[in-house]
């Protein structure tokens, strides 16, 4: 997240500046937004996947192509490690 406030917060008044544009003020709103939603997909992200590992449920993508592939539920189910 703070990655990704650097490189807004260091090209946002740049381009603004080549677009005659006040820097100053557009400048916040903008990095504040952007770091905002990248943080909240970063976090929602990370939070799925541990979801899935805490309660064994795969990633939809993963459901999606087992599904295409032609594989039963339980043949994946038969394949899976015994607790």
């Amino acid at each position: 997240n703070t990655l990704v406030a650097v490189c807004i917060g260091g090209t946002v008044p740049l381009v603004l500046k080549g677009l005659k544009k006040d820097p100053a003020l557009a400048s916040g709103p903008i990095l504040t937004t952007v770091t905002d939603m990248c943080g909240f997909f970063l976090v929602l992200t990370f939070a799925s996947l541990v979801l899935a590992q805490l309660t064994g449920d795969a990633p939809p993508a993963l459901d999606a192509e087992v599904q295409s592939s032609g594989v039963t539920q339980s043949q994946v189910v038969d394949t899976l490690p015994k607790n």
